[in-house]
């Protein structure tokens, strides 16, 4: 093996035993020199366990020789810590030698480019490198050469200019000529290593202000590249200035027609084709082919160019397997996987074991292509032994499939998949079955623990969460489900935070927090302390993945890591959230508490451990490129990585379909960055779920809607935003709306009349409320006017506030997104809450009244009756509801209002904030109803049917008299007031007595039809036409 590999053994051991054991292991690794036939123990950094029953041995530590290797395993009475009681041991050794790789040269800039006439010139070889990390740079020695592209011939150059054996070389540009291809070399070399390839980048001298461009590889940077990793190239102009308008075309170039991409679909990048970086999703080239990257970078109309020539490793020759029995039962039956024939040079191969049932449901990256295999896990042996399997689903009758990828020690890789069927097993045996498998010193997992297996400790648990994800999707009893809440409690607390302590590699992390997404799918049956313990080992995962992050790890093998840790931590984060929310609604108060502080520990270790995690993603994402969007059931999350000058105006969102957006105001970065030109790149993270990930917080009562979160990270952390010039519009969905709206009419224009409607603001919870007035007029053209007044009723000349209505286009309030433009609705009237803060009553009287331009002839009302402008009633929908802007407090723990407000784009569906700050946000809201105006005439007419019943007619008669008294008494009373007193009071009496007469009638008579009672009186909702 080459020292730049990784040493990845593993052992199985069987044992047959009556009694409880365990086993410990040691592993022993001595270098034996020939020359005296001695042996010395090999120095391995201290995070390399000896004691587990595999040995990670990470690249670029071992030393050259013969390496030998003894495994000693004890079988233990008591614990395996102690061993006190050796039973018995056995020993396995073996050896191989450690050898050492070429050494690579490298030149900074790509391997052609401009360069502007009259320019020195940096040729940088201080990238070449010992792929074995035994030879730093500055111990190489440098070879350089130089001839002209077109003939070959010398470059005739300085004498002494090539003789340095530097890293670094300098020409003087008054060496070069103008319109010449020089194409300059270099050879690295070391006392007993194997030289390097000689490297070739040619200069193209162009005119003297053409930028000078160079081709930087981010990530897949190998001497071959690896078709199964997303290739990122960054471009760069070293004579630009900050201010300079510079812009980017890249092309794709094949070496010959023998490629497998003539053509590069650019919906294969994450970045198209016209930013400064150049990413190629993973599986768009085969092995062993040849390509040019070219960027064009044009300032002021003239244009310079870089290359990149690149050449892709093959993956392994596909071999065969087999899986046996091909058929049996989930959980009980025993699978074996055996392959043979794959082939590569580049060795050692390892294998990865995983399955597909139909029914996972793993987070997607919109930047890799969707794989929800679960990771059964990896082993340098083409088999996998004894496995159990859950069952497929019935509507892909049952089956599973299995999939065996091998990788070459680049990372190349090959995969075959397997088809099984794996059945249900009886409803009653499932849970004997799976308490065999999971509870007690003697099921199945404390076997394989107590000899130290935790890959089948894991691929076991994986197997066992799949099945119980399917039984809990079938219902089941409430016995049942505790059940299963036991089961998941036992391996995420137990079993499952052991085999997180020993992950070292990116396919463990994967395989362990692939177990925990598949165990913590079933949120209602999760325990506090099956969250903690979830949370817990997901954090210790993502350390691991951070720092193989920090060591290279390819950009898809850290975001295919990623999906899998974010599935877990969502599942976790939705189960703390439900627990506070049945916490909160019941129980006494000591268990509320200890609820609310498991949960709300849960859940901070969660939002942690997310942090930590897409700041791996970051650290991979080149300035420019395609967001990354991650989405997981109920949650979705937006990581845009870009200039800071690019903050302003920026629309941040999962989708263009999304509901929930953020808009950054223009002057943002101004405001966090006193140097707005040239301040670096900055990460922005939008987060948005449909649960409450606060529940813990009392205060979250008040909260109806989406939880929405940004923030920007630069250099030095996440940026504290608050205090702004101006606001940040931040649109949040509150889903399903339960509001209702209403019928009603204006009076004539003529009657001098308002509509009068009586609605009462008591919103429970959050004083913080803005209202919003909706009026939906049947016919269009008629202004509306509205007036509002507080603890009385309301006239047009004695209202707190008015409107008119359509709004103006010129005053509605918009914002530009990039395929729409949102604005506010023209017939909404938002009332801000600080408006309302100073009124005393909770009851407001709203009036209606509409105009008839003054050139309108005779019109044709909503039933299609001809009248007179004066006798016109404009039939509207009128709607009435409220909303509230929050954010989360993280000192306090608690949902506040204060550096927000309502805004105009606000509907019943989704809240519209102007805020700020940054903090996680969301909105309480509150629904309340004008209910239909009275319709007196149709009133009349339902009692027609009712003249066969005397004691009807009676009262009817006697209402109709005492109705002509009250004319008569107010006649003589106010003649001037004539008008009003017939409408207003004569109209109540009316309302009332005709009320009280059928309420009075249906407990004598009880057969009043309810259909006929067309009058409602509500105790808190009436509306009345009023002049």
């Amino acid at each position: 093996m080459y020292r730049r590999d990784r040493l990845h053994l593993s052992s199985r051991l069987t044992l047959n035993c009556s009694q409880n054991v365990q086993v410990r292991y040691a592993w022993v690794l001595e270098y034996l020199v020939l020359a005296d036939d001695s042996m010395y123990v090999a120095t391995l950094p201290s995070d390399v366990p000896l004691d587990l029953y595999d040995l990670v041995v990470p690249a670029t530590v071992l030393d050259y020789g013969i390496l030998g290797i003894q495994l000693n395993a004890s079988i233990c009475g008591d614990s395996a810590d102690q061993c006190n009681n050796i039973i018995g041991s056995i020993d396995a050794l073996g050896c191989f030698m450690v050898v050492p790789s070429a050494l690579v040269a490298q030149l900074a800039g790509g391997s052609s480019r401009s360069v502007p006439s009259g320019s020195d010139v940096v040729l940088d070889a201080s990238q070449s490198h010992d792929p074995d990390a035994n030879v730093t740079g500055q111990e190489l020695t440098y070879d350089w050469g130089c001839d002209l592209a077109q003939t070959g011939s010398d470059c005739s150059l300085p004498a002494g200019t090539l003789d340095l054996q530097t890293s670094v070389l300098e020409v003087s540009g008054a060496d070069l000529q103008q319109g010449q291809v020089y194409r300059f070399s270099v050879l690295v070399s070391y006392p007993g290593r194997t030289s390097s390839e000689r490297v070739n980048q040619t200069l193209a001298i162009l005119q003297p202000d053409v930028p000078t461009v160079q081709i930087s590889c981010k990530s897949n940077c190998e001497v071959r590249v690896n078709p199964s990793e997303r290739l990122v190239l960054e471009s760069g102009c070293t004579n630009c200035a900050a201010g300079d308008r510079l812009t980017y075309v890249w092309t794709l170039t094949p070496d010959s027609l023998t490629e497998s991409v003539q053509q590069l679909d650019w919906t294969r990048t994450t970045t198209g084709s016209s930013t400064y970086s150049l990413g190629i999703k993973s599986g768009t080239f085969q092995g062993a082919e040849t390509y040019t990257a070219r960027v064009d970078i044009s300032r002021a109309g003239v244009t310079g160019f870089s290359e990149f020539v690149f050449t892709t490793n093959s993956p392994p020759t596909a071999g065969t397997c087999q899986i046996s029995p091909q058929e049996g039962r989930e959980l009980t039956d025993l699978f074996s996987i055996q392959c043979s024939g794959f082939q590569d040079p580049d060795t050692p191969l390892t294998y990865e074991f995983s399955y597909l049932t139909g029914g996972e449901n793993i987070a997607s990256f919109s930047t890799t292509d969707q794989d929800d295999f679960v990771s059964l896990g990896t082993s340098p042996e083409p088999s996998l032994e004894g496995q159990p399997l859950p069952a497929g689903l019935e509507s892909r009758n049952y089956a599973v499939s299995v999939r065996v990828t091998a990788r070459d020690s680049l990372g190349a890789e090959t995969a075959l998949t397997l088809r099984v069927i794996v059945m249900k097993i009886a409803e009653d045996d499932f849970s004997d079955t799976v308490n065999e498998l999971i509870l007690g010193d003697q099921s199945t997992i404390s076997e394989s623990a107590s000899t130290g297996d935790i890959q089948t400790v894991v691929s076991l648990a994986t197997s066992v969460g799949t099945a119980l994800n399917a039984h809990s999707a079938a219902g089941q009893t409430a016995d049942s489900k505790r059940d299963r809440e036991t089961i998941r409690e036992e391996l995420l607390s137990r079993w499952i935070p052991d085999a997180a302590d020993t992950v070292r590699t990116l396919e463990s992390v994967e395989q362990v927090a692939s177990c925990i997404s598949a165990v913590s799918a079933a949120k209602d049956e999760l325990s506090t302390t099956a969250q903690l313990g979830g949370a817990a080992s997901l954090s210790r995962l993502t350390d691991t993945l951070v720092e193989r992050t920090e060591k290279g790890a390819g950009t898809d093998a850290v975001e295919n890591a990623a999906k899998f840790i974010i599935t877990g931590l969502v599942n976790i984060m939705q189960a703390s959230s439900l627990a506070s929310l049945e916490a909160r609604g019941g129980g006494n108060d000591t268990s509320k508490r200890t609820v609310l502080t498991q949960t709300g520990a849960a859940s901070t270790s969660v939002f942690s451990t997310l942090r930590s995690c897409t700041t791996a993603v970051f650290s991979k994402m080149t300035t420019g490129q395609e967001p990354v969007v991650i989405n997981a059931e109920g949650y979705n999350m937006a990581l845009h990585k870009q200039e800071c000058s690019g903050l302003r105006g920026m629309v941040i969102r999962a989708s263009p379909e999304s509901e929930n957006w953020f808009k950054l105001p223009d002057n943002i970065t101004a405001d966090l960055y006193s140097n707005s030109s040239n301040c670096g790149d900055v990460d922005t993270e939008m987060s948005g779920t449909n649960v409450n990930p606060y529940e813990f917080a009392e205060s979250s009562s008040g909260v109806s809607s989406h939880v929405l979160s940004l923030s920007l990270l630069d250099a030095l952390g996440e940026r504290n935003v608050s205090r702004l010039s101006q606001p940040i519009d931040i649109m949040i969905s509150r889903g399903a709306s339960s509001v209702q709206s209403e019928k009603a009419a204006t009076a004539p224009v003529g009657s001098g009349r308002l509509s009068v409607h009586n609605v009462t603001s008591t919103i429970t919870g959050m004083s913080n409320n803005s209202i919003f007035i909706h009026i939906e007029p049947l016919l269009s053209g008629f202004p509306i006017h509205l007036y509002l007044k507080n603890g009385i009723n309301v006239s047009r000349e004695d209202c707190d506030m008015n409107i008119s209505l359509p709004v103006d286009a010129a005053l509605r309030y918009s914002v530009e997104l990039p395929d729409r433009t949102e604005s506010s609705d023209d017939h909404t009237w938002l009332i801000q809450s600080d408006d309302l803060l100073s009124f005393n009553s909770s009851e407001w009287f709203l009036g209606v009244a509409h105009d008839v331009p003054s050139d309108t002839g005779t019109i044709a009302d909503s039933d299609g009756q001809i009248v007179q402008p004066t006798d016109f009633m404009l039939n509207y929908t009128i709607t009435i509801f409220s909303s509230t802007c929050l954010y989360f407090d993280f000192d306090e723990d608690v949902w506040k209002e204060d550096g927000c407000k309502t805004g105009s784009l606000t509907t019943p569906s989704r809240t519209h904030c102007l805020c700020d700050h940054l903090t996680p946000f969301a909105s309480g809201s509150s629904f309340f109803v004008a209910p239909n105006s009275i319709d007196i005439v149709a009133s009349i007419l339902a009692f027609s049917s009712i003249g066969s019943n005397p004691a009807v007619v009676i009262t009817l008669a006697v209402i109709v008299a005492v109705y002509i008294l009250v004319v008569i008494w107010a006649r003589r009373k106010d003649k001037k007031d004539l008008e009003k007193v017939i409408w207003s009071l004569g109209y109540k009496i009316f309302v009332i007595h005709s009320f009280f007469f059928l309420r009075t009638l249906m407990r004598i008579e009880g057969r009043i039809d309810l259909s006929l009672c067309t009058c409602k009186m509500v105790d808190r909702y009436r509306s009345l036409s009023l002049e």
